[in-house]
């Protein structure tokens, strides 16, 4: 087609007598040659009209069964078998491929019988094509080699009899086969020294090495061919020539020689007005520059390409441009483009019935509507792309299911997520055993059934899966896999609160990436590690493993991952009491998260932030930071720890004397945990509130209060918390001299607080007894209780705390 379209050009031009008469001209195009090639061409076409014994009038089945039943009459067996020859390939072209291999047969058996040498080749060969159309190579095969057999003392025919063997071959996937039989046909062409020929050959060579991955060899032949396509001045086949090279040298990664190839061939094609190679070459483009992650460039070149397949009526090409548009806008994060050019895309595929390309789409619309979180959507592109996939067993059917499976797992559907990556893995494990899909589909099936049964809270399943996975990738030598596996099982054990297990999961993927000298692996070993030490109580181990994980994340210009560390630094040191390095950890983490604009992040940071100031003391600051935490919980609407600031909140203007505020803030906590039927933390308020009335002077509101408080922690039998409000009863009476009742409040404590050994507070509790007896005047006892306190709790830190 498009060398007709060029001939049209053509002659158009030569209808200038000028033009037509110009001998440089006559020489540059070969019109000299060209005029030999058609001379000879008339000379064969005459051969072949002379051997006709009747040329049909029309495509007609009857006019062929006429022209069969005469040759029948007159008992020319070569005109039946010209005419079974012809019908063969009329229903072959009408898609009635059993009626036409049973016209062939017979035509090969009617020039069997009376040895038509000529027929025989002919009807072989039809043979041949039709048996490759119906995917039968090995009958193809046969047919073409007995073609060759036939046909020898004829070197052009039998050269094109190995190109049939080699094509063939070739599409069957025997490609070192194929290349003997068409080094075969390149050997006959160099005798005949026929170039083109031989360009062809050379180009089909070429294709075939690059099927077989055969890189170098392939370049050759490309090459050899350009050299030949040029000497022939077949300006066509030398575009095609330029553009596989292109191709060739784009899979090896020399993107800039694959790009002065395909501009050159474009150049080719523009000057030729070959839209349709000019539409390839910048399809081909396109694809470099989108290789070469320069998305604007590559959005250019296939609009360009698009533009030109628009005006050549070209919907298959069309709908390929709009692919790949929004293939590029998906790798730019533009999902709304992406699925604008792919529903364009849809919409061609369906008009021109093209149920594969329909498919593809489907599947890239699903992954679209992932990214931009429209699960509903990526369900049903999902299931439409199954659907056709399930008509065809298409080869990538199982990548649809466990994409499929993740959709319905993000979308909350957990048993049919688990439903389609069963199936998807029942699959693989149906593969042979070489084949190496089999085993990393396996176990990207397993770790995500691993965790979707980590997400619905069933750790036990998620581990079970883990480890499958695992074993699969310790045989196919996955390492990388292996360790990150490690790692899932690790933070599965931490939630089974099985934390030797967990430590030792990570200690082990933690030495796999160090052979793998994988900087990402490491750190995020080194985190899980810390974690795991702060449940163990190591508070010490844990603040090292963070230590050992926080260069890393600066090195790696890891920012969110250097805040999340400095934010485990400011809890490990928090718990150390080490409030101070404490402060000072969560100062350079919040600065990080002001950068990376991360509002959920501040609010925690202030959070933490505001409790560490507390525990220093610095009451106003404590303040500060909460305020902050309640101004960005506004902004984003998240209010979820918007109680717990409030009592802090609360507590912290207690400190400071601010009683009243204090008060209010404290009955605002209390109204929340009231909704959330949050019976513990409403005695803590009701407890809180009780010593800011004692200190405001409303003892008698004060110890209702408490009283309150006490009752709630009676009725959920908390022994700490009853503990703390008789403690506070205590101190009330303490405050207005009731010491006797004071006493009997702080030995009803110390007696609880004996039962459950917290050492701590049994010392603050015994101090308060001391106070008791050294305001009735007995030192003895009150210097007793007050020596005993101290060395309650050896371990306790002591430093700062003045009373």
């Amino acid at each position: 087609d498009r060398r007709k379209q060029l001939q049209t050009y053509l002659d158009e031009a030569m209808a200038g007598p000028e033009i037509a008469t110009c001998r440089e001209l006559h020489e540059f195009l070969g019109i000299g040659e060209y005029n030999e090639d058609v001379k000879r061409e008339q000379i064969e076409q005459e051969r072949r009209e002379r051997k006709k014994i009747h040329k049909p009038e029309d495509d007609k089945p009857e006019t062929y069964l006429k022209m069969i039943e005469k040759a029948k009459l007159d008992g020319d067996r070569i005109a039946e078998a010209q005419g079974f020859n012809s019908l063969g390939l009329l229903y072959c072209e009408s898609g009635l491929e059993s009626e036409g291999l049973q016209c062939l047969e017979t035509a090969l058996d009617l020039c069997r019988s009376v040895d038509n040498k000529e027929g025989m080749v002919v009807a072989l060969s039809n043979l041949g094509c039709l048996y490759n159309l119906l995917e039968s190579s090995e009958h193809a095969i046969k047919y073409f080699q007995e073609c060759y057999d036939l046909l020898e003392g004829d070197p052009i025919g039998q050269g094109e009899a190995q190109m049939k063997l080699s094509l063939t071959c070739a599409a069957n996937g025997d490609n070192y086969e194929a290349i003997e039989h068409c080094l075969q046909c390149l050997k006959i062409c160099r005798q005949l020294k026929d170039w083109n020929r031989e360009a062809s050959c050379l180009f089909t060579l070429g294709s075939i090495y690059y099927e077989a991955g055969e890189v170098r060899q392939a370049v050759e032949a490309f090459e050899q061919c350009l050299v030949l396509r040029r000497k022939t001045r077949d300006k066509i086949g030398l575009a095609e020539a330029l553009n596989k090279l292109g191709l060739t040298y784009c899979d090896i990664g020399y993107d800039l020689r694959a790009m002065d190839y395909f501009e050159q061939s474009l150049v080719i094609c523009e000057d030729n007005a070959d839209l349709h190679g000019q539409a390839v070459c910048l399809q081909h483009l396109g694809n470099v520059f989108k290789m070469q992650k320069d998305n604007q460039l590559a959005v250019d070149f296939f609009e360009r390409c698009l533009a030109v397949r628009q005006k050549v009526n070209d919907p298959r090409g069309i709908a390929d441009c709009y692919d790949s548009l929004g293939l590029v806008y998906f790798d730019i994060g533009d999902v709304d483009a992406a699925i604008q050019n792919y529903e364009r895309s849809l919409e061609l595929r369906r008009d021109t019935a093209d149920l594969l390309g329909e498919c593809e789409c489907y599947k890239c619309l699903g992954n679209c509507y992932m990214r931009a979180e429209d699960m509903g959507k990526a369900v049903i592109s999902y299931e439409r792309c199954l659907e056709i996939q399930r008509q065809f067993s298409e080869s990538g059917l199982v990548d649809t299911l466990i994409s499929l499976g993740l959709a319905h797992f993000h979308n909350s559907n957990h048993d049919v997520a688990i439903k389609c990556l069963e199936d998807a893995l029942d699959m693989f494990q149906h593969l042979p055993p070489e084949d190496a899909s089999a085993h990393s589909g396996k176990a990207v099936c397993l770790d995500h059934l691993g965790n979707v049964y980590s997400s619905i809270g069933k750790p036990e399943k998620a581990v079970t899966f883990y480890t499958m996975s695992l074993r699969v990738k310790k045989d196919i030598g996955d390492m990388t896999g292996e360790a990150r596996c490690l790692v899932r099982i690790g933070l599965e054990f931490l939630v089974l609160e099985q934390l030797n297990r967990a430590f030792e999961a990570f200690t082990e993927a933690l030495h796999m990436f160090e052979r793998l000298e994988d900087d990402n692996g490491i750190s995020i070993c080194y985190e899980n590690l810390g974690d795991t030490y702060m449940k163990m109580g190591e508070k010490r181990q844990a603040i090292f493993s963070y230590d050992r994980c926080l260069p890393i994340k600066v090195e790696t210009w890891d920012k969110v991952g250097e805040a999340q560390c400095l934010d485990n630094l400011g809890l490990a040191h928090l718990a150390a009491g080490e409030w101070r390095l404490a402060a000072e950890y969560y100062e350079q983490s919040l600065a990080i998260w002001k950068a990376e604009g991360n509002k959920a992040a501040m609010m925690q940071c202030y959070e933490n932030l505001g409790g560490v100031d507390f525990q220093l003391g610095e009451h106003m600051r404590s303040i500060e930071c909460y305020v902050q935490h309640l101004t960005l919980s506004q902004e984003i609407g998240d209010g979820a720890a918007d109680h717990e600031v409030l009592l802090r909140l609360g507590l912290s203007n207690a400190a400071i004397g601010e009683y009243q505020v204090a008060l209010q803030f404290l009955q605002q906590a209390m109204s929340f945990y009231q909704e959330l039927r949050d019976v513990s933390n409403r005695a803590l308020c009701l407890q809180h509130i009780g010593s800011v009335q004692g200190k405001m002077g409303l003892h008698d509101d004060g110890m209702a209060s408490l009283k309150q408080s006490f009752d709630l922690r009676t009725q959920i039998q908390d022994k700490l918390g009853i503990a703390d409000c008789l403690q506070e009863m205590g101190l009330l009476f303490f405050n207005i001299n009731d010491f006797a009742n004071a006493r009997a409040r702080f030995e009803a404590a110390q007696r609880l607080l004996t039962e459950t050994n917290d050492k701590s507070s049994i010392s603050t509790c015994t101090m308060h007894i001391g106070a008791c007896f050294a305001a009735l005047g007995d030192v003895k006892e009150a210097k007793q209780h007050f020596q005993t306190a101290l060395m309650a709790d050896p371990s306790f830190n002591w430093a700062g705390k003045i009373d």
